[in-house]
């Protein structure tokens, strides 16, 4: 017996030895036994600040996975809110951007808005878009005129002869490379387009929806687009370089806006299938 109890104190020891407390195995401390639903109650109440390696690890998990610039992981799409702002965000500075990160920006925001079918502006669309645009060989002719080099008129006819078997992004990047040789970057959304949104767009089949009526005369949509970079000197020395410039940017938007005989005037002109002056620096009749 006296053994048995001798043992029983060493184990009481090492058990207060070990949790650095006077206790007995079956004590808990003094604030507790005397009210131990206080005790509950603060520490079901008492702040949970997670560890440093928690708050990584949380952040990790909401970190977005869509992004509209991957390359530099700016403008989050995850969300439909975020997508939103994203596409009223371009609408309002896409002119501030590089034209490499428009047609980044757009690609990424129109998948994405496409999974959560949510709609986008045409401008977006175009940017994004992976063919061809209905008006590429326009886009690209309008830059004949601002070439100084007969070298750098045989690489556009290069170009043009090329592009039917060359895929769009391929020949973009010619283009944009033709630009720089030719200094022509300055004139970005100035004098032509860009080399993005001249080549890329959605080819789309002409019905008796596309013509245009203006009183008695009506053209298909598609020549008015056209001609707003075909026959830009002529739009220009009737209404100025201002409309020229614009109509270039938004054609439909520009010419919608114009009192009705300017609109026909407009129309004759890019009806008429003669050879354009901004194509050859010559008015032929």
């Amino acid at each position: 017996m006296v053994e048995i109890v001798r043992k029983q104190k060493r184990w009481w020891t090492k058990e207060a030895d070990t949790s650095g407390t006077e206790l007995m195995p079956t004590q808990v401390p003094t604030d507790k036994r005397k009210r131990p639903e206080k005790a509950v109650v603060k520490a079901a109440m008492a702040p949970h600040i997670p560890s440093e390696r928690a708050i990584s690890a949380e952040a990790v998990d909401r970190a977005p996975t869509h992004w509209a610039l991957p390359s530099i992981q700016r403008y989050p799409l995850d969300s439909y809110e975020e997508v939103k702002t994203a596409s009223a965000y371009f609408e309002q500075w896409w002119s501030r951007m590089a034209p490499a990160h428009r047609r980044e920006y757009c690609q990424n925001l129109s998948k994405r808005a496409a999974a959560l079918s949510i709609p986008v502006s045409s401008k977006v669309a175009q940017y994004g878009a992976e063919g061809y645009s209905e008006v590429v060989d326009a886009h690209v002719e309008s830059r004949r005129p601002l070439l100084k080099e007969a070298s750098q008129e045989a690489l556009l006819d290069g170009l043009l002869a090329m592009r039917p078997l060359t895929p769009p992004d391929v020949f973009c990047h010619a283009l944009a490379e033709l630009d720089k040789e030719a200094g022509l970057e300055r004139s970005w959304d100035v004098r032509i387009v860009d080399p993005y949104l001249s080549v890329f767009g959605t080819k789309t089949a002409e019905s008796p929806d596309d013509l245009v009526m203006v009183g008695n005369e009506a053209v298909p949509r598609r020549a008015i687009i056209h001609g707003a970079t075909t026959h830009r000197l002529g739009i220009a020395s009737m209404f100025g370089e201002e409309v020229a410039d614009e109509m270039m940017k938004d054609p439909m938007g520009i010419f919608g806006s114009l009192p009705r005989d300017q609109k026909q005037m407009i129309m004759r002109m890019v009806s008429n299938n003669r050879p354009s002056p901004d194509a050859t620096g010559v008015d032929q009749r």
